[in-house]
């Protein structure tokens, strides 16, 4: 009613007017995300649907209150937490809820379903800030894809498209700082050299769990190559000269890949590993052989003449079943 209306607004606008000056700012931050907590289930419990409604202007508070302190106050690492934490317990309630009532109307269900989703996707855009916020720049890429692996072990449990959605952003965040840096430069440690061999993994789980989890093959062949890629170029700011060196690099990353593509019987990484052959080859003949001293020029020939005759053999020796592999 209009009464329980105005009763419930103004019960949370006294709170947050009364509180506000009491409290330091991190304080506030998680207070207004426990009274949202608080009054929505004191008001679901009691059945005051209003007091639960109104309840929400805290959550939308504590929400405005993280980013403004992201970029300004920076609180402790834990109270940036609150909020990420109200809105997806907020939103795994509803959809638990609706879950157990299959047989709520559709004018409540579908707003509060939509409203539920939301707030997942809020609280998702939290937490790359507060990652961003909190993790030391040098271990940001690892952090993006260990949240990027937890949600991805949620989406296989669960059956669920959204949470693979949400390792996809994770993902994407992680390769974006392992490429966003001066001449593309990677930070080469373990640490990222094990998020990009999780990348690997998680396509090969979802490879093997294409009837729980079925996905478009040119899905599949993005992630390859995009994981193939990073890792190619990973490769190349490890070795620390550009010489012979690195074309040898090249050709054994080639050689790693293909292999694992014949192992795996995956087509995307055995094209992949070709083609970084290729480029071995042509570095080869364009800048290795105008550079090396003669040795090295007569040895690098014999070696890719070895190679392209062993390769050449064994195509020709099984080239009906390669060809079914390619």
């Amino acid at each position: 009613t209009c009464y329980s209306t105005i009763f419930a607004l103004a019960s949370v606008a006294v709170a947050l007017v009364w509180l506000h000056p009491l409290v330091t700012a991190p304080t506030w931050l998680a207070l207004t995300s426990l009274l949202a907590i608080a009054t929505t289930a004191y008001g679901l419990i009691t059945r005051a649907w209003t007091l639960a409604i109104c309840g929400q202007i805290f959550l939308a508070v504590s929400a405005v209150e993280f980013f403004r302190q992201a970029f300004d106050v920076k609180p402790e690492w834990f109270f940036p937490l609150a909020p990420i934490a109200a809105l997806g317990i907020f939103s795994f309630a509803a959809v638990g809820w609706f879950t157990r009532k299959p047989d709520a109307t559709k004018a409540v269900r579908e707003p509060l379903l939509q409203l539920a989703l939301a707030y997942r996707w809020i609280a998702l855009l939290m937490s790359l800030v507060w990652i961003w916020d909190y993790v030391p720049e040098r271990h940001l890429v690892w952090a993006y894809m260990a949240a990027g692996v937890v949600v991805f072990a949620l989406a296989l449990w669960r059956s669920n498209r959204e949470a693979l959605v949400a390792t996809t952003v994770y993902v994407t965040a992680s390769l974006t700082m392992l490429w966003w840096r001066d001449y593309l430069v990677m930070d080469v440690t373990w640490p990222n050299l094990f998020a990009l061999l999780a990348l690997f993994a998680m396509q090969q789980v979802l490879r093997r769990n294409a009837t729980k989890m079925p996905l478009a093959e040119s899905i599949h062949g993005a992630v390859a190559i995009i994981a193939g890629l990073s890792l190619w170029r990973f490769v190349t700011c490890w070795v620390p000269t550009a010489d012979l060196f690195l074309t040898m690099a090249w050709a054994g990353f080639a050689l790693v890949i293909f292999t694992a593509g014949m192992l795996l019987r995956e087509r995307f990484y055995r094209w992949f590993g070709l083609f970084v052959l290729a480029a071995s080859v042509g570095r080869v003949v364009a800048v290795d052989m105008w550079k090396a001293e003669t040795i090295y020029r007569v040895l690098t020939i014999m070696a890719l003449g070895v190679s392209l005759l062993l390769i050449g053999f064994v195509y020709n020796k099984f080239q009906d079943t390669i060809k079914k592999w390619l």
